[in-house]
């Protein structure tokens, strides 16, 4: 659906099944995490970094998730916005170990280009 109809179609599906079905509606936020990096993966860059923004909106405290975002960022090669998302992951979860080494990679790369 992503692919075809863009993340506005997924956005409006996820809320109406929601809606619909809040008993028997179950939603796990990897799922969509997995999603993202498929995309990735491929060079679906945008689409990717769409999937990873819907689970910030979700899940705005989830540290996670904003690594993703970052994720994008750098496979689009726009060190200033992953730096940025990477540091906004680290003030939710400062012991984010995966993140820390992320972050301290891209600025020794930016540092090396300088």
């Amino acid at each position: 659906m992503i692919l075809t109809k863009g993340i506005e179609s997924c956005k409006a599906y996820y809320h109406k099944a929601k809606a619909d079905m809040p008993d028997q509606y179950e939603w796990d936020a990897g799922d969509l995490d997995d999603l993202g990096y498929w995309l990735l993966d491929r060079g679906k860059h945008q689409e990717a970094l769409d999937v990873f923004m819907f689970m910030v909106e979700l899940e705005p405290e989830h540290a996670g998730w904003h690594d993703s975002v970052a994720d994008a960022y750098v496979a689009m090669e726009d060190t200033a916005k992953a730096i940025e998302w990477y540091d906004k992951a680290l003030e939710l979860n400062p012991e984010q170990g995966f993140t820390i080494d992320k972050l301290k990679e891209l600025r020794e790369k930016t540092a090396d280009k300088d």
